[in-house]
């Protein structure tokens, strides 16, 4: 099943879904086709450094609900942090800069 909507991630059709199969919650890779309608993006995975014969789809799997939602909770907080570390760091410099130079 999938959940809520999509979520557009670039100007190029780019974008992803929360997908609920069987219990194990993935974000799902997806882009439009010319129609305009959405689609799941496909790869062939390697093993030995070989694709496979079977592609699947482009996802990276969270687990159950509880261990997707604590997963997406981290995500959110090293994000906000790292974004706060950032601007922290331009603001502690003399010139307003971060250390780099202004050209």
């Amino acid at each position: 099943m999938e959940i809520d909507k999509r979520i557009d991630s670039s100007q190029y059709g780019d974008g992803v879904k929360l997908q609920d199969y069987k219990g194990v919650f993935s974000v799902i890779a997806t882009n439009y086709n010319s129609e305009g309608e959405i689609f799941m993006k496909w790869t062939f995975p390697q093993i030995n450094r070989k694709p496979t014969e079977k592609a699947i789809p482009f996802k990276v799997s969270l687990g159950t609900k509880k261990e997707a939602i604590e997963i997406l909770e981290s995500f959110v907080v090293g994000l906000k942090r790292l974004g706060t570390e950032k601007e922290q760091n331009i603001e502690d410099t003399p010139d307003g800069c971060g250390g780099d130079v202004p050209f």
